[in-house]
């Protein structure tokens, strides 16, 4: 009978593949996470109107700080738990207003 002995699979490259995964994962959730207090990129999700996912914002206390880099948008300055109510029953994203997502910084001449 011939037997495969010689293939043998080391379980640790797994196991390590698998945790490097999780942490990369926390990390970029951690990067992308909203602050409580400040600077939001909203990311509406789906065919909705940008225009009413904004007037949501404004509405429960949001300040406009312009338009995000992709289209449909917004940068606001506003506190997470007081939107994120309303944003989540509206499809949209809520992702830390960080430059790579949202373009230039306002006041910014480069």
């Amino acid at each position: 009978m011939l037997t495969r002995s010689w293939i043998r699979f080391d379980h640790s490259v797994g196991w390590i593949l698998a945790q490097t995964s999780i942490v990369a994962f926390l990390m970029a959730a951690a990067l992308l996470m909203p602050p409580e207090s400040g600077s939001i990129l909203l990311l509406p999700i789906g065919s909705g109107d940008p225009g009413a996912v904004l007037q949501k914002a404004l509405d429960r206390g949001a300040r406009l700080e312009g338009a995000g880099s992709i289209a449909g948008t917004f940068v606001v300055r506003a506190e997470r738990n007081r939107l994120a109510p309303a944003m989540w029953h509206a499809g949209v994203l809520m992702l830390a207003a960080r430059s790579p997502l949202c373009g230039k910084a306002k006041g910014s001449t480069a």
